[in-house]
């Protein structure tokens, strides 16, 4: 079962995926995706948590990479932080991996999204 859930971690957004994506469980997947993508402002900065994540479809796969370029679109940027080794895989496989930023963890990727927050002008 997916289970989705969205905080405030300093300045950075954290949304957190526990479980697997399949078909079933796509529209919740996709209704979290794009909830932060209406929430965004200018230069919002996300942290996809996916360190409780079994497994991603190819329609999860494009959530992210439509949350990508929702959030490059407005000076913001998205990263992922603490993919299991089977999810990196995919991402690998897919070129993803070179579009999305992957961290080995969730403070690595909050820690490296709050800097760049501080060395942007504002």
């Amino acid at each position: 079962m997916l289970k989705t859930e969205t905080r405030r971690q300093g300045s950075v957004t954290v949304l957190t995926v526990t479980g697997d994506v399949h078909s079933a469980d796509n529209d919740a997947f996709s209704r979290a995706v794009e909830q932060l993508k209406d929430e965004a402002g200018p230069g919002t900065r996300v942290a996809v948590d996916l360190s409780g994540l079994e497994y991603l479809n190819s329609r999860a796969l494009g959530d992210l990479v439509a949350l990508y370029m929702h959030l490059r679109g407005q000076g913001g940027e998205a990263v992922l932080a603490g993919a299991r080794p089977g999810v990196l895989k995919v991402l690998r496989f897919t070129g993803l991996g070179e579009l999305l930023e992957s961290f080995p963890d969730l403070a690595a990727a909050t820690g490296a999204l709050s800097a760049r927050a501080g060395a942007k002008p504002q």
